[in-house]
């Protein structure tokens, strides 16, 4: 019988996916997957969980910076919304098609860079944050840095 009969390769290989699924809920519908005595008996220690502070973040950076000066690594960029960010600095960086980075490098004060036009939602992100300069650049001119502030440790 020939494909041109309405069947397409898609349409049967989701229909095959399907009842292949459906088989296999209806083979297993009814059993409870085995437990270990020994999963049942460890403690509930959501209520022991804290935030990071400032000074544990702090601590991963100067770690980050050693292992970098060991290895000889200028500078770790931590671009856009990477897990990273929010791990050394607690920065969520939601930078859509324009670069946000968070900059740490080896041996001076980490920085953000941004767009220059996002210069005001960078001091709102910064506010928290452990870093201490924002990078702004525009097309076609120089990239500007501004201190904020410093973190008490």
């Amino acid at each position: 019988m020939p494909l041109s009969s309405g069947i397409s390769r898609r349409n049967f290989l989701a229909v095959s996916g399907a009842v292949l699924g459906a088989s296999h809920l209806a083979a297993h519908a009814g059993t409870t997957p085995p437990s270990s005595s020994a999963i049942e008996s460890l403690p509930i220690l959501s209520a022991q969980s804290r935030p990071f502070t400032n000074v544990e973040r702090q601590t991963r950076i100067e770690h980050a910076r050693e292992l970098m000066t060991q290895n000889k690594i200028d500078a770790i960029i931590l671009a856009n919304s990477t897990s990273s960010s929010v791990y050394f600095a607690n920065l969520h960086l939601y930078g859509g098609e324009r670069l946000w980075a968070l900059v740490l490098p080896a041996r001076s004060k980490s920085f953000l860079v941004c767009p220059a036009f996002e210069e005001g939602r960078a001091h709102e992100l910064l506010l928290p944050a452990l870093s201490r300069t924002i990078a702004t650049s525009s097309p076609g001119k120089k990239t500007k840095a501004l201190s904020l502030f410093s973190v008490a440790a």
